[in-house]
């Protein structure tokens, strides 16, 4: 890498984590996967703004509108499950990995497409095992959305379900 490119600063299992060079103190994960359903963010950039608290920039584009050329529903929807685990991941909250237990989004208004949206997610609460968080989503910094949702930490390898009566993991196929 030479001294112009970005400094990778993390790595997960489906993204790279580099400063952003053109915003001080931010990040951008930058999906490493083709052909899988995450692919529709792009890169996305993030921002600590406290311990608890995570800002999530993700550009629009009109292959994400509706019929109005607001940015549908349910991209937005997409956009706060996975903004609970990009916070997650930024704020070193889990290892092994979580999953949703819940969501729940209450729509405001309607962000224009092809205009970026953030979404700014708190997190409330961490337990052993399960952590609790809620949020906004903006657009030139009014709020369109509000939501919030359950993650449940897991310890086992991800791609294994347990098999149905018994404490063994296997292999998805």
């Amino acid at each position: 890498m030479s001294e112009s490119d970005p400094r990778p600063i993390g790595r997960h299992r489906f993204a790279t984590i580099e400063d952003d060079p053109d915003n001080p103190g931010w990040v951008i994960w930058k999906m490493n996967t083709k052909g899988r359903f995450l692919d529709i963010f792009g890169d996305v950039r993030l921002k600590r703004e406290d311990d608890n608290r995570v800002r999530c920039r993700v550009d629009t584009e009109m292959r994400h509108a509706n019929g109005f050329e607001a940015v549908h529903g349910g991209f937005m929807m997409a956009v706060v499950d996975q903004s609970f685990f990009w916070t997650c991941h930024l704020l070193d909250r889990f290892e092994g990995g979580a999953v949703t237990l819940d969501s729940t989004t209450h729509f405001m208004g309607s962000p224009r497409a092809g205009e970026p949206i953030d979404a700014v997610v708190d997190i409330l609460k961490e337990t052993g095992r399960m952590i609790f968080l809620r949020g906004l989503i903006e657009q030139d910094g009014a709020p369109v959305a509000s939501f919030s949702g359950t993650l449940r930490k897991i310890s086992r390898k991800p791609g294994t379900v347990r098999s149905s009566g018994s404490n063994v993991s296997s292999p998805r196929t």
